[in-house]
């Protein structure tokens, strides 16, 4: 029995026989291998493409010929409205042009061309494989015979009783010729010159205008091919409406000779040929000579493209001189190769031109929505991978990029890695290393890396792949158009490698960094200080004096210097790209080629012609002092060495700041689409619930951790101001693709939209739009009732106190003095009083700083922008309305547990739902689960289907608003494993960190999920904060929290410590304000100081005679004092960003979890892509704490 693999290169080598691509045009969703295995999969496959031209041209010919058997038949009929037919000339003209548009639309895995003179020029002009022609020709002369088939078994009855009786069949000109309706005849007064010039041209104005619509830089024509289908509806209309009498407008051989064949077939008789003075042969001939004129004419004075027109001798010279046109060809395939054309161009079964690897987490997958709504657009073909963690990204190298590389066999590719990867060397994982002879590399695979985790592995961002010096042929690490790890403009795509998209922080804060990583980088092999005793030896033995008595041994310098005796080779930047990765597999074994020696750079540091001191003799008056002595190589060596310490210090600073976060991937991947002219309502909807949902996690500037609060309300404080800029741009999107008509601004008025109430409802039932909302922070308010969405509310929770009694209590009392009966916030909030809901903003603004919950909704606006600091809603009609942070929750919930059968089975269950594959191994031991090979399958089939089920329902409403059941109970399932673990005092505090063990209960299987586990822990910290306080900025929150998988034998330990400021709000503005009042008194006691020296100064002068306008200015002065107010008042507003930059505050659980794991025997797999979350064995954990509490795990 054969393989997928086999049977797949069995398709695509009978593909490339027949001249079709050896990859058919498979949607990455649809291309399953075992369907291959089935005769017709492998039948359809094959012959995707000529059965897409086949069926385009059957709905060409029925519509076409349709439109003529109608018209003609039906001529006379008094039951017609009109009294005289169904139809008119129009009535085909419109038929026609329908069937090419609909045609298209069906044949658009081809390229539609429908035509077999289109599908030749587009083999002149526009590079169509002559391979492919022979195909297409024979499958569009097939639909139009099968085409003209169906409409006469239609109409055959009609043929009958017009034509006078049964069988009868006669072609033009007779009076009641039906013959007419499938091919073309021409008028009877036309000459054979007037017949052939009026197809030809129709068909050379088809062609010409059909390469202006598809040419990309006409300005005059639409920018997406979307709109090319109705283009040609138009000018086919257009052409039957002004050329269509004479001849009928054939302009299309397979249009004309497949039904004159099925005519003549059915009983037409020899006349079908004969007709005209045989003219079939000008349908034949014409189109092809029109549609090529048309396009040379194009060309000729318009496209600026590549065309064999614009080449020498306007392309003739490829047709007189063979030997220049196989050299235009071979340059032609080369210069693909260069600029990354032939990514379209697979040769393995399992690879993809693009392949996009996606993490598991709301944020990528919107960025993965984005991106393949622009792939689509353009129709390039892609594969969508869904990666939970490093043991899949493993596995996805093995099985997807590897047949990609060139040196397997494939042809290339672009890798995107969304959310993916930023904290490896991503060279090594995907075996992109270059061996010592240049064997190895990437392949012409370039790997694309959008990741908003931090810190990033420099590797990554500066390294420089490794290649062969086209003028020494040496291995060298030299990328023409790269720069200190930047691309220039010289930069050419195609050859492979890593390439980082940042957000600027790059360039605008790792300077530094560059700096060291580059001339670690371009340093070259000076050992370990260790060895230079070893070499100082064999230098004095070498250099013996005469006499053969062997020097006394010198003690070196470095024999007491201990401080850099554990420097290995292996901390070169190239091999330390793994230590912040947190991640379980070793690196692999130095593969990278050696440096050059020391003697080339002897010259550079101690061999230098004009070297002198600055404090010598004159040379002129001691003519026989010696020349400077050369510094031996010991000394060169222990130079190099301390350079290498201090660029390599400078680099384990930068790892050791701790885990961060910047811009997330989905509005990277949203500013692409913006800077190509292609947003819309749908990807930048996406961008923002993706934006959204990193605060659900606790993903802020200073790693995992609780969020900053803000008194803007909502989400405002995320991020600081890098978030806030975000939202602000996102903002101003949101009001430029979705401008209020100004017909809805009275009604908007009257329903409190501009005024601040949260709309819960869509304005018609056809509205898409987007709106900006006043959002509080409550969880999912639309779909749950008032009360549930406070109770379950994170924020609320913590500040109100909400596992007990009193908390809930103070809850009935705040809903109370705003009004609100129990009876009204405990049912659906979209079914309580509108006079409610309209004042719902106002009530909580005026009573909730009562409670001590400052910044629970937006205030009123104190800047320019009316709606600073509001959220985002959208409604789809009647169907639904969700804000952005609803849909984040609700992916969520899809991602962690959307697919599980029962909510109280553990995510790993075979049976039910898995998280992620258990293949990789255990860090200190082997993974002693025996079935791994039988339930490795099913564990990705449940990761797949659980991805696709949440990527489904970014463009399906209605999925999504089927699993709001799901997020509510996961929240819920937190709200009582949060209590339950304060009530029972379950929340240990060890030296460093406060611990909490989920082991027990209704709920305990579903937090083996790490997402799950993450908000749980958000949810204590938040309550602990409020408990205990803080100990000083940016402490008190550390917290490590362990799910117990009973069924796995193991815990889910997340790491939650950093974030922002867990000071309230109120504090914050406290401190804000007496800092502007400390300010104010400094200001107003330095004028006061000011004004008594300038009337001393003035009483001075004029005592002593001078006037007033000679007295002395001190403006200068005052200038400075007042810049130094400027500072003052600047280095206080920049404290916490400062902070920030110092690495303070971050969250260091994934180095404390290495070193615990270096330290210990505990059996860790640390396979996530958050360094702060690992897995360890039950009976290994309590050892492990232990001296996890002794370490150091906030920065």
């Amino acid at each position: 029995m054969t393989s997928a693999s086999e049977t797949s290169s069995k398709l695509r080598k009978t593909r490339s026989t027949l001249g079709l691509h050896p990859s058919a045009p498979i949607d990455e969703e649809h291309d399953i291998h075992e369907r291959q295995k089935l005769l017709w999969s492998r039948i359809r496959i094959v012959l995707r493409e000529p059965f897409a031209e086949f069926l385009g041209v059957v709905t060409l010919i029925m519509f076409g010929n349709g439109s003529v058997a109608q018209v003609l038949l039906s001529t006379g009929q008094t039951t017609a409205p009109g009294g005289n037919g169904f139809g008119s000339y129009q009535s085909i003209s419109w038929g026609w042009g329908l069937g090419v548009m609909l045609g298209i639309y069906v044949a658009g895995d081809s390229g539609a061309y429908l035509n077999p003179a289109v599908t030749l020029s587009n083999c002149i002009f526009r590079q169509l494989p002559w391979r492919r022609f022979p195909m297409y020709f024979f499958a569009q002369l097939l639909g139009g015979f099968v085409g003209s088939g169906i409409v006469y078994a239609n109409y055959i009855s009609a043929i009958d009783w017009f034509e006078g009786g049964q069988g009868v069949r006669t072609v033009p000109p007779s009076a009641k010729a039906t013959a007419g309706i499938f091919c073309t005849y021409p008028q009877a007064f036309l000459p054979k010159t007037s017949q052939f010039f009026s197809e030809f041209i129709a068909s050379a104005v088809l062609m010409f205008v059909i390469f202006a619509l598809k040419d990309p830089s006409n300005n005059g024509v639409p920018r997406s091919d979307e709109w090319f289908p109705l283009c040609l509806f138009f000018l086919i209309f257009g052409l039957g409406a002004c050329f269509g009498w004479e001849t009928g407008y054939a302009i299309n051989l397979a249009r004309d000779f497949g039904p004159r064949l099925m005519s003549y077939a059915v009983g037409y008789g020899p006349e079908v040929w004969s007709a005209g003075g045989y003219y079939f042969w000008i349908p034949m001939v014409a189109p092809f000579c029109g549609c090529a004129f048309g396009g040379f004419l194009y060309d000729v004075f318009i496209y600026t493209g590549e065309s064999p027109v614009n080449t020498p001798w306007l392309g003739l010279k490829l047709i007189l001189l063979p030997r220049y046109a196989f050299k235009a060809r071979k340059e032609h395939l080369r210069r693909e190769r260069e600029e990354g054309i032939n990514l379209v161009k697979r040769n393995h079964a399992y690879a993809s031109p693009v392949l996009l690897l996606v993490a598991l987490e709301p944020d990528a997958l919107c960025a993965c929505r984005i991106l393949t709504a622009l792939l689509k657009r353009d129709y390039i073909p892609h594969k969508i991978q869904p990666v939970s963690g490093y043991g899949d990204l493993a596995g996805a190298t093995e099985t997807l990029i590897r047949p990609m590389r060139t040196t397997e066999g494939g042809s290339g590719g672009v890798v995107v890695c969304l959310g993916v990867g930023g904290m490896v060397d991503m060279e090594d994982m995907f075996g992109f290393e270059v061996g010592e002879n240049g064997e190895g590399g990437p392949g012409g695979v370039e790997v694309w890396l959008m990741d908003s985790r931090r810190p990033w592995n420099l590797a990554n961002v500066f390294g420089s792949s490794a290649g062969a010096d086209p003028t020494t042929g040496e291995v060298v690490r030299k990328y023409p158009g790269v720069e200190k790890g930047q691309l220039t403009a010289s930069y050419q795509s195609g050859r492979g490698g890593i390439i980082v998209f940042d957000d600027g922080d790059i360039e605008e804060e790792m300077g530094t960094q560059r700096e060291a990583y580059c001339a670690l980088e371009e340093m070259p092999e000076v050992g370990e200080e260790e060895d230079v005793d070893d070499d100082s030896e064999e230098e004095e033995v070498e250099n013996a004096p005469p006499s053969g008595q062997a020097p006394k041994k010198r003690k070196s310098w470095g024999e007491d210097d201990d401080s850099d005796a554990g420097m290995s080779d292996d901390e070169r930047p190239r091999q330390r790209r793994r230590s912040n990765s947190g991640g379980s597999m070793p690196s692999s074994p130095e593969t990278r080629p050696a440096r050059r020696g020391l003697l080339v750079t002897s010259n550079n540091l101690g061999n230098s012609s004009d070297f002198s001191r600055s404090d010598s003799r004159s040379r002129s008056a001691s003519p026989a002092v010696a020349a400077p002595k050369e510094i031996s190589v010991k000394s060169l060596r222990k130079q190099l060495m301390a350079i290498r310490n201090k660029h390599t210090s400078v680099l384990d600073k930068y790892y050791e700041l701790g885990a961060s976060y910047s811009e997330p991937v989905s509005s990277l991947v949203y500013s692409l689409a913006s800077e190509l002219g292609r947003e819309d309502n749908d990807l930048l909807w996406n961008a923002i619930v993706g934006v959204s949902s990193l605060e659900l996690y606790g993903r802020t500037g200073s790693g995992v951790g609780i969020n900053p609060l803000s008194s803007a309300g909502g989400s405002a404080g995320w991020n600081g101001d890098r978030g806030e800029r975000i939202r602000s741009v996102l903002r101003d999107e949101v009001r430029r693709l979705n401008p209020v008509d100004l017909r809805d601004v009275g009604r908007e008025a009257s329903m409190g939209d501009a005024s601040g109430v949260i709309p819960t409802s869509a304005r018609s039932a056809s509205d898409n739009s987007i709106r900006l909302s006043p959002e509080p922070r409550f969880l999912m308010l639309r779909h749950w009732s008032l009360y549930e969405s406070m109770l379950h509310s994170p924020y609320l929770s913590a500040r109100l106190h909400i596992w007990s009694d009193h908390g809930r209590r103070r809850l009935d009392k705040l809903l109370a003095k705003m009004g609100v009966s129990l009876t009204q916030c405990k049912q659906n909030y979209t079914h309580m009083d509108m006079e409610l809901k309209r004042g719902l903003r106002e009530r909580l603004l005026k009573f909730a700083p009562l409670y001590g919950l400052d910044g629970l909704v937006p205030p009123p606006p104190r800047s320019g922008d009316a709606k600073d600091g509001w959220g985002f809603v959208r409604c789809w009609g009647w169907k639904a309305c969700l804000s952005a942070i609803d849909a984040g929750v609700i992916l969520g919930a899809m991602l962690e547990v959307g697919d599980a059968k029962s909510l109280e089975t553990s995510s790993f269950e075979p049976s039910n739902f898995a998280n992620t594959r258990d293949h990789s191994e255990m860090v200190n031991g082997v993974n002693d689960q025996t079935e791994a090979d039988m339930t490795q399958n099913i564990h990705q089939e449940h990761i797949t289907a659980r991805f696709w089920n949440a990527y489904d329902s970014l463009n399906n409403i209605d999925l999504l608003v089927q699993h709001i059941g799901t997020a509510q109970h996961l929240h819920k399932a937190i709200l009582r494993t949060g209590t339950a673990l304060i009530e029972k005092k379950q929340i240990r505090h060890l030296h460093a960190f406060r611990m909490a063990v989920v082991k027990e209960g209704p709920d305990v299987q579903l937090f083996t999920h790490p997402g799950a586990l993450t908000k749980l822990a958000l949810w204590i910290a938040e309550a602990i904060v409020e408990l205990n306080g803080i100990k000083s900025k940016n402490r008190g929150s550390e917290l490590v929290i362990a799910g117990l998988d009973e069924t796995r034998g193991l815990y889910v330990v997340v790491g939650l410590g950093g974030g922002g400021a867990t000071e309230s709000a109120k504090e914050r503005l406290a401190k804000r304000d007496l800092r502007q009042q400390e300010r104010e008194k400094k200001k107003a006691a330095k004028e006061k100081e000011r004004e008594k020296k300038r009337q001393a100064r003035i009483q001075r002068n004029t005592a002593a005679g001078l006037e007033e306008d000679e007295v002395e200015d001190d403006t200068e002065d005052e200038e400075e004092e007042e810049s130094d107010d400027d500072d003052d008042v600047s280095d206080d507003d920049e404290d916490d960003s400062s902070s920030s930059s110092r690495g303070l505050g971050r969250n260091r659980f994934g180095h404390a979890f290495q070193e615990v794991v270096q330290e210990t025997d505990a059996r860790v797999r640390m396979d996530s892509f958050e360094a702060c979350v690992i897995e360890i064995k039950k009976d290994d954990f309590r050892g492990f704490l232990e001296k996890l509490s002794l370490k150091t795990v906030v920065g």
